[in-house]
């Protein structure tokens, strides 16, 4: 047993990473330590079910009915894939548009919901999408129910 162990550890092998819990709302978060390229950063606002925003921009209306992760960086889906690696998120709630839906195609396992900001939703991204063409936070709050 003691052989199997050092070859384990001379391999590398260790438990999978756990998911980390978003930061609480307010909290501005510059990550140099996120080798992530394109990204700068994000942060957080809000209170409740966590959804990500990319490319970011303000949507205070529907902070007051989910926590906002704002994504700082480059309209590029693969650079918001490394930032998911990164974070250990699983799966995610992402708000956004034409990037998103980009995003969508390229990882749907990794999706909950899409909702989509003054974009309009294809039909075949095979996950759950709402449309808004402004940021009604009762159809949000109902949608991610």
């Amino acid at each position: 047993m003691k052989h199997l162990w050092i070859a384990l550890a001379a391999c590398g092998s260790r438990p999978p990473p756990q998911p980390v819990e978003p930061p609480d709302p307010g909290t501005p978060i510059e990550n140099p330590s996120l080798t992530l390229g394109a990204h700068r950063g994000y942060h957080v606002s809000g209170a409740g079910t966590t959804c990500m925003v990319y490319p970011n921009r303000a949507l205070p209306e529907l902070e007051t009915r989910a926590k906002l992760i704002y994504v700082e960086g480059e309209r590029d889906p693969d650079a918001l894939e490394a930032l998911r690696v990164e974070l250990r998120i699983e799966h995610l709630c992402l708000l956004g548009d034409a990037v998103a839906i980009d995003f969508a195609r390229r990882h749907p396992q990794h999706l909950t919901k899409l909702v989509l900001y003054q974009v309009p939703a294809p039909a075949d991204l095979g996950v759950p999408t709402l449309a808004l063409d402004h940021a009604d936070a009762d159809a949000f709050e109902k949608f991610l129910r």
